[in-house]
């Protein structure tokens, strides 16, 4: 039987655009929310920027996808929009859109019924779209509940509810949950009513917020009612990664000072990171070379000695790393003999840890061979530095480290051979 090769050209075609979900431009924007209020429903609307990496991961690894595809193209209509060019600003700034991506479920009337931002797996995805729908049907969209917010802000059953509607919509709220608390005699605002409310929204909580600071002082009482530990431990975790992530970035020491003193008082039962690991963060990433070496290693190096291979692998995997960090930071900005001792010293023990995790277990002899390169110690750099490369095999190598590898070798045997350090 022979087919045409038209038919074949069309019947190709239709496969791969029903693998992902079909994106229309944004064009006329009323006439979308018509199409929307005819058809019944919701537009879901990617809103991108051009140099937004993780919205390019979202469209080669998720919208691409035939099982995301299916539930976006029978169930609404999909719009990119790119929010630097046409009515992409006008439309970001009405719905509050200020980090990318961020995905907006908007009805026919124009109203904002569901919203998420950041990354999300295939199958987070396809639950957003099952949230939106949800909310759909739900009455009352957030838009009604922002515009009521201003004058019943104080009456505290229309607070509840639009906390409630807040965290189904997972939007950052500790300003509200702050303004909520302060309507309640203190007896509630630690009842199991008020905890479920607050650990309800997943968003992170500001460390100077009223409502962190509550479950921070309360941790004990309310982790006791085992419903609430996980959560719970979940939220103080991500909060402060959050507060640390923004420290670094910001790179004052006033900061890190008022971050530690509150982390000294972490409950022990939540398992938080010490303030050795922010330390060790913040003076590395803003290369602040005098503290690091004076408040750093020190610590690192009486933690390094006093641990022994007995402890549990993940401590070994994560206190090598740890270790390599120092010495690599060590070995880039400093010359003296006298402290690439002390990155010779960490290194070593962070290879006698044997970490088994990728891939800390090849980087760390890839140290190694700076280290002692930097040192003067340049045959056995190389020998580390091949011991490195040789590591790295199989599917490690499509994680690019190969070329690095092989770059950091070849420039230490050229050296070598010229005789230059």
């Amino acid at each position: 039987m022979r087919i045409s090769l038209s038919v074949l050209l069309l019947f190709v075609a239709g496969t791969i655009a029903a693998q992902g979900i079909r994106f229309n431009p944004p064009g006329n924007w009323q006439a979308q929310l018509k199409l929307a209020s005819k058809q019944d429903r919701l537009l879901f609307v990617d809103v991108y920027t051009n140099w937004c990496s993780p919205c390019k991961e979202m469209d080669r690894t998720v919208f691409s996808t035939q099982n995301v595809g299916d539930v976006y193209n029978n169930g609404f209509i999909n719009i990119k929009l790119d929010a630097e060019s046409g009515p992409g600003p006008e439309l970001a700034k009405k719905y509050g859109v200020s980090s990318y991506p961020t995905y907006l479920f908007i009805n026919g009337k124009g109203e904002l019924i569901y919203r998420a931002s950041g990354m999300f797996t295939r199958s987070e995805m396809i639950k957003k779209a099952k949230l939106a729908v949800a909310e759909k049907n739900n009455g009352k969209p957030i838009g009604e509940w922002l515009k009521a917010y201003p004058k019943q802000k104080h009456d505290t059953a229309f607070m509840k509810g639009y906390l409630q509607k807040r965290a189904r919509l997972e939007m950052e709220s500790s300003k509200e949950y702050d303004e909520y608390l302060r309507l309640l005699p203190s007896g509630a605002r630690v009842s199991p009513q008020t905890i479920q409310l607050i650990l309800d929204n997943t968003a992170t909580l500001p460390l100077s917020s009223e409502t962190f600071l509550l479950l921070w002082k309360n941790y004990s009482r309310i982790a006791a009612d085992t419903q609430f530990t996980r959560p719970l431990n979940e939220q103080l975790e991500m909060s402060i990664r959050i507060a640390a992530h923004l420290m670094v970035k910001k790179g004052d020491t006033a900061d890190l000072r008022k971050f530690l003193a509150l982390n000294s008082t972490a409950p022990a039962a939540a398992q938080l990171p010490d303030n050795l690991n922010y330390e060790e963060l913040f003076y590395r990433s803003n290369k602040m070379k005098e503290p690091y070496l004076a408040l750093v290693i020190p610590q690192l190096e009486k933690l390094a000695a006093a641990t022994s291979n007995d402890t549990t692998q993940l401590f070994r995997n994560e206190l090598a790393q740890d270790l390599n960090n120092a010495a690599r930071f060590l070995a880039d900005h400093f010359e003296d003999a006298a402290t690439l001792k002390h990155g010779l010293f960490l290194i070593e023990k962070a290879i006698a840890l044997k970490p088994d995790r990728f891939p800390t277990d090849f980087i760390i002899w890839n140290t190694y061979a700076h280290v002692l390169y930097k040192k003067g110690d340049t045959g056995k750099a190389i020998g580390c530095a091949q011991k490195a490369l040789d590591m790295v095999s199989g599917d490690n190598k499509k994680y690019g480290f190969t070329e690095q590898l092989e770059a950091d070798l070849e420039r230490m045997k050229k050296n070598a051979a010229n005789g230059k350090p």
